[in-house]
């Protein structure tokens, strides 16, 4: 080999070996950026921050109480609030408490005499190392029954306390065993150096949940549209994903639905970020964005499949409090609008089963299903499972089930006559997502013609079945995916740029011309 031959060889050796050293510092990071987004749940944390507590959303009523105890209070309303928030707070410190089998922080809300009480058993399960117990109280209904001259002590009734009880194998992080109760608590409450603590609490009835199924009422029209779906998943081609919200404009949703319209598509599917709206503590101004939305999709003709839950990253029954309370104020605000046509629980869920255990993801889905049903009883639910293997397991549980598919189009059809013999014969199905990217390099990826054949047979196939819709993947092209999308390694981030039916110059893709043979 001459020098200069063996010159180029090292240099090419060196080029590789960099790309390399590039590529796994990316995925590296990757890996850690999504530890720290996904992190320990709520209720792992031990050094506490004031966040945490606010995380800590129960329902939470008064009744009316004696006149007599309203004259007493005066103008000191504000007594009431300071009596509730330090009151949920010591359910929060109690159940972590619990959770770790020692005292943690329970001084700040509650006297000495219980506080010795509730360490003990809060340390009930110290001997006991394998297993740990988890609790959320998810309701109080609170009564002041009285209340000293000299507002420093109060005592209250708290009924009907809404409380799930999880037994966890610490090793294995198995459910083992869970209970939903219903209790009704006696309660005393001090005013110790500026701050309300419990000092008595005791527990009068304890009783099951009834667990049975709500009753579906009105759903039979929402139904037959549904499998009339005929629909495009939707970001603004500027901001998509988290930037939707935080940068929301309607006037281009309005135009962006009105082109919709125009091509023929009836239906729009969006997604609703958890953390941005607040988790427990909704942002009004979030919501009313959502409703203005819908208000824009029934001027534009189109009707809306709402995604719940985008970008939640724990499933521990400890979060339940904050996710039941902005699953209650989204759905109070927008379950009458006529825009609205579904409610997708969560976006392909099944991609949570292997890091943060099937079973858990499953009980958190009941929960919530259970949950929206006793806040709309009208709109019909369904799932967004990535894999259509999934859907059959919730197929009697959601109204109408649903599936993404990016494989290939001869495999169709054998994959929904699998899913098709597993539920209800004539139950409608949604093909939530599919699409193919036009992202091209030379030597692989596909053209806006292999996009276009691609949505010709897919179109061919769903069009076979009558129960069968479909919603496309998606709108427009994207300058830049978030690495939460996807992740952060470029051969996964850039063909997502280019799924669209729009490029980013505003040009429509060949596809359109196909889409619009198989749009009535």
């Amino acid at each position: 080999m001459s020098y200069k031959r063996g010159k180029w060889v090292h240099r090419i050796a060196i080029l590789i070996i960099s790309i390399g050293f590039v590529v796994l510092c990316t995925f590296a990071i990757g890996r850690l950026l999504h530890y720290f987004n996904t992190g320990t749940e709520p209720g792992d944390a031990l050094n506490l921050s004031p966040n945490i507590i606010l995380e800590h959303t129960p329902k939470i009523e008064w009744l009316e109480p004696d006149p007599r105890i309203q004259e007493n209070l005066g103008q000191n309303k504000f007594l009431i609030k300071e009596i509730e928030e330090n009151y949920i707070n010591s359910w929060y410190l109690l159940n972590l408490s619990i959770k770790n089998g020692k005292p943690i922080s329970l001084e700040d809300n509650f006297s000495e005499i219980p506080r010795s009480s509730i360490a003990l058993a809060s340390s009930s399960f110290e001997n006991e190392p394998s297993f740990e117990v988890r609790r959320a109280d998810l309701s109080h209904t609170l009564r002041l029954n009285w209340m000293a001259p000299d507002l420093q002590i109060c005592a209250f009734e708290d009924y009907g306390v809404n409380l799930i009880k999880r037994v966890v194998d610490k090793k294995s992080n198995d459910i083992i065993s869970e209970q939903e109760l219903i209790m009704d608590f006696q309660v005393v409450m001090t005013l110790e150096d500026g701050r309300w603590r419990i000092r008595h609490i005791v527990a009068d009835t304890i009783q099951p949940l009834n667990t049975d199924t709500l009753a579906r009422t009105g759903r039979e029209g929402y139904l037959t549209e549904i499998e009339n779906v005929q629909g495009v998943n939707y970001y603004p081609r500027e901001t998509p994903w988290h930037d939707f919200w935080s940068s929301y404009n309607d006037t281009i949703i309005s135009t962006d639905f009105r082109l919709i319209d125009s091509l023929g598509f009836n239906t729009v599917r969006v997604f609703i970020p958890y953390e941005h709206f607040g988790k427990g503590n909704v942002k009004i101004s979030e919501v009313e964005k959502l409703q203005n939305l819908l208000d824009i999709a029934e001027e534009s003709g189109l009707q809306v499949i709402v995604t719940l839950f985008d970008f939640l990253y724990y499933f521990d029954v400890m979060s339940y409090p904050a996710i039941e309370r902005q699953l209650e104020i989204i759905a109070d605000s927008i379950k009458n609008k006529p825009a609205l046509l579904a409610w997708d629980i969560k976006n392909e869920p099944d991609l949570d089963f292997e890091h943060y255990g099937k079973d858990r993801v499953k009980r958190w889905l009941d929960f919530v299903i259970t949950r929206l049903r006793e806040y709309d009883q009208t709109t019909p639910i369904t799932i967004g499972w990535l894999d259509p293997l999934a859907a059959p397991e919730y197929h009697e549980v959601v109204d109408f089930v649903s599936f993404h598919y990016y494989e290939k189009p001869e495999n169709f059809l054998s994959n929904l006559h699998e899913l098709r013999d597993s539920i209800d014969g004539e139950k409608s199905i949604l093909i939530e997502e599919l699409g193919l990217s036009t992202f091209n390099l030379l030597i692989a990826g596909n053209s806006e013609n292999d996009q276009a054949r691609y949505y010709e047979e897919m179109l061919d196939a769903i069009s076979s079945d009558i129960h069968t819709s479909f919603a496309l993947w998606t709108l427009y092209d994207f300058e830049d995916i978030p690495n939460q999308v996807v992740g952060p390694l470029p051969w996964k981030k850039i063909p997502q740029k280019a799924y669209g039916l729009i490029k980013i110059d505003s040009t429509a893709k060949l596809s359109i011309d196909v889409i619009q043979k198989y749009l009535k």
